[in-house]
């Protein structure tokens, strides 16, 4: 019972990061809409730019990483199929 509680304490802190990343991205993506960097200077254009990037990058990192953390459920066999297949 004292691991379900703290696999799912887990999950809520990931899916706490994983909503905060969006809100980020999205604020990122405004900045970056209809102009709005326009007047900015270069260095801000280029660290928002860099910015929403690595973000994107972490996104799609953490999305492999969960795929992956699933994959133990197949028999080994199994995994060899998919990476031999890759």
């Amino acid at each position: 019972m004292q691991q379900h509680r703290a696999l799912s304490r887990e999950d809520e802190k990931i899916s706490n990061l994983r909503e905060s990343m969006v809100s980020v991205e999205r604020l990122l993506l405004f900045l970056m809409s209809e102009g709005r960097l326009e007047n900015a200077p270069t260095s801000m254009r280029e660290a928002t730019k860099t910015a929403l990037r690595d973000l994107q990058t972490m996104e799609q990192d953490a999305s492999f990483k969960e795929m992956a953390d699933a994959l133990p459920a197949f028999p080994i066999s199994s995994r060899m199929r998919l990476q031999a297949d890759r």
